[in-house]
């Protein structure tokens, strides 16, 4: 028993000093603060081709998410307020869906659940790996209106938090 207990500290403490490298050296998952995402060819839900320049001149919050991710999900009515509180030529949330289902099917669930952000679609392995994220979502990805990264979130996000809210008001403000 006491083995176990010193090797989970021992990885804790591993994982723990990656990730303050990690902060220092500016690289969150596999993005890098400051730096441009890779360039993406996405779909909108009509089969349209969508590369992310076409958002230039905004911040952007991308969302990669999946109609059965349960915290996908639960975050979404929070990326929908969030687009009501900022004009979408000022900060656009785009949902981009990594479902391996037809377009109608995730616009059927987006009525259905009454999102109206704006919504892509891509596939998820590639998307990720294009990103040097890794895998499972969802994952939140916010841009200033360079398309550099401002920020990045791991997991269920939460807009609403005060130090996220404070960093989508700071890179949301260089613009105006």
């Amino acid at each position: 028993m006491n083995r176990f207990v010193c090797a989970l500290a021992l990885v804790c403490c591993l994982s723990v000093c990656r990730n303050e490298e990690q902060f220092r050296n500016n690289v969150i998952g596999g993005l890098r603060i400051g730096e441009p995402l890779p360039a993406l060819e996405l779909q909108d839900l009509g089969g349209q081709t969508v590369t992310l320049s076409s958002f230039e001149g905004r911040a952007i919050l991308l969302n990669l998410w999946a109609t059965w991710c349960v915290p996908c999900l639960d975050e979404m009515p929070e990326l929908e307020e969030l687009q009501f509180q900022y004009d979408p030529t000022i900060l656009s949330v785009v949902g981009i869906s990594i479902d391996d289902t037809p377009p109608s099917m995730v616009h059927a669930f987006l009525e259905k659940n009454s999102i109206t952000y704006t919504m892509l679609m891509a596939d998820g392995e590639a998307l990720l790996d294009a990103l040097h994220l890794p895998p499972g979502i969802p994952h939140t990805i916010l841009l200033d209106d360079n398309g550099l990264v401002s920020g990045y979130w791991r997991g269920r996000f939460h807009p609403f938090d005060p130090d996220i809210e404070a960093l989508i008001a700071s890179t949301v403000s260089k613009q105006l």
